[in-house]
């Protein structure tokens, strides 16, 4: 007997992130103060940490997003996998299967150990809704495309850095239609 799939928002927490940039800081700006005399020790003495900086920072940018973006967001799929319900801030919305036109998915190549952040967001004829890994772990996201969003046209976007695109943050994007003519 199948049950109603949950999904809750789990804010990632940055402060591990924040304390190992900081500590990770340290470094180059002693041998900047200390080698200051010498620009060429100096550039490619920083170069390697500042890369990594980059990359931390862009951690720390991402995971503020995606809190924002998903904070507070219930997913409920129904028993039969034909219903899905979004609940954020007071407003909810329920999407059937049928009403899906598509599904984008936005994945990022693999960074390491600074992580993979992906999220999709689902087109019906008058809605777009985001889901980003913050609500629905790397599974939930493929039993979700795999049952409830199956024979759905889905087109994959890979990025290096996954920001969500702006059109796509609020809960939802109505989508415009067209003026009738008059």
């Amino acid at each position: 007997m199948k049950t109603a799939k949950t999904y809750v928002f789990k804010p990632r927490r940055w402060g591990f992130e924040l304390i190992f940039f900081l500590v990770f800081l340290t470094p180059p700006v002693a041998l900047i103060i200390s080698a200051w005399r010498y620009p060429l020790v100096v550039l490619l003495g920083c170069s390697a940490p500042a890369y990594l900086l980059y990359l931390q920072q862009y951690v720390i940018r991402v995971i503020c997003q995606y809190n924002r973006a998903d904070s507070n967001k219930t997913i409920i799929i129904n028993e039969d996998r034909n219903e899905m319900t979004f609940l954020q801030n007071d407003e909810s919305f329920v999407i059937h299967r049928d009403d899906v036109e598509k599904v984008l998915l936005f994945d990022q190549s693999n960074l390491g150990k600074f992580g993979t952040y992906r999220y999709m967001v689902i087109c019906t004829f008058d809605k777009q809704l985001l889901i980003t890994n913050f609500t629905v772990p790397r599974q939930g996201f493929d039993n979700i495309l795999s049952r409830f969003l199956s024979n759905k046209p889905r087109q994959t976007f890979i990025k290096r850095f996954n920001f969500i695109s702006p059109e796509y943050l609020s809960i939802y994007k109505q989508k415009r239609r067209p003026e009738a003519a008059g």
